[in-house]
């Protein structure tokens, strides 16, 4: 669910940061690099998706995610830069997990979860990607509107990097909570012992 949250906010408040975006920081731009920065998540989260099985069924789907939310935060980190590559390398960094994680988070999150609950946590993912877009549209309204001659404001650096929060609490939810990969896997795999455990470790 974390990871809906990091979509939906990252998408958002990017949003709210483009006009201040063309207005103070690349003010030299053309619409159309601006508008390819903003839309490039969306092209490489396509690609993200379409190998997304692929990385899941080599890997796992716990530790998939764990990888690439670490890609993330990297590339939130290289997003802060003030500059134009750097901000492009980090969305399209960032893009290219959230396909992968969009693929991953729904199908650990099916293999885990006991049948009789299945219909009921259904209801995070969309709950925690509205409550995403409802955080980064308040937080937009710090974004500043007008800025004085030779100033300068990191407030854009800050609502970026607010995003790292929910992928650093998902990683610390697989290592201190879910520390198994689903039984379906182990069992695609052949570890049946690992399978059994994984049963009794996550449906009691």
């Amino acid at each position: 669910c974390f990871g809906f949250l990091f979509y939906s906010y990252n998408i958002t408040i990017f949003g709210a940061l483009l006009p201040f975006f063309k207005k103070y920081l690349f003010p030299d731009q053309t619409d159309f690099v601006n508008t390819l920065i903003a839309s490039c998540p969306i092209l490489t989260a396509i690609v993200g998706a379409i190998i997304a099985g692929f990385v899941c069924l080599r890997i796992g789907r716990r530790k998939a995610m764990i990888l690439f939310d670490l890609i993330a935060i990297g590339g939130v980190i290289v997003s802060l830069i003030d500059n134009l590559v750097c901000l492009f390398v980090g969305r399209l960094l960032l893009g290219f997990t959230i396909g992968i994680t969009s693929v991953a988070a729904p199908l650990y999150f099916s293999e885990i979860s006991p049948v009789v609950y299945r219909g009921e946590f259904t209801n995070g993912p969309p709950l925690f990607g509205a409550f995403g877009i409802l955080f980064a549209t308040l937080l937009g309204l710090l974004v500043p509107s007008e800025l004085a001659p030779g100033e300068t404001s990191g407030t854009w650096r800050v609502l970026l990097a607010l995003a790292v929060i929910s992928l650093i609490l998902r990683i610390l939810n697989f290592l201190a909570f879910f520390r198994h990969e689903t039984p379906y896997y182990y069992v695609i795999k052949s570890k049946y012992a690992k399978a059994a455990k994984g049963l009794r470790a996550t449906m009691n």
